[in-house]
């Protein structure tokens, strides 16, 4: 191994270090944060599950309530779709 290639071989392992010891700064930082608005808020996981499951719920019901709507809709759109086809076939036939 020539010299040129060992400094840059020690410059990407010392460069990989560095972005591996910011992560975990990073990291850490981010559990003290949530750790501050837990104790500060006084927050724990039971709340956050139930909050969760409340907001999940509710957008399920809302989902629910625009599907039916989107049926009923179709629905009301293929009906004026025969009632139109039914019109043109009495025309064609004379009737």
């Amino acid at each position: 191994m020539e010299l040129d290639e060992f400094y840059l071989t020690l410059q990407w392992i010392s460069s990989e270090i560095c972005k591996q010891s910011f992560r975990a700064g990073k990291r850490e930082i981010g559990e003290k944060f949530v750790e501050f608005l837990e104790k500060e808020l006084n927050m724990n996981d039971d709340l956050g599950t139930k909050a969760e499951k409340e907001a999940f719920s509710s957008a399920k019901k809302k989902d629910q309530r625009t599907d039916e709507f989107q049926r009923e809709s179709s629905m009301e759109d293929s009906i004026d779709d025969i009632e139109a086809t039914l019109a043109q076939l009495k025309k064609n036939l004379g009737l």
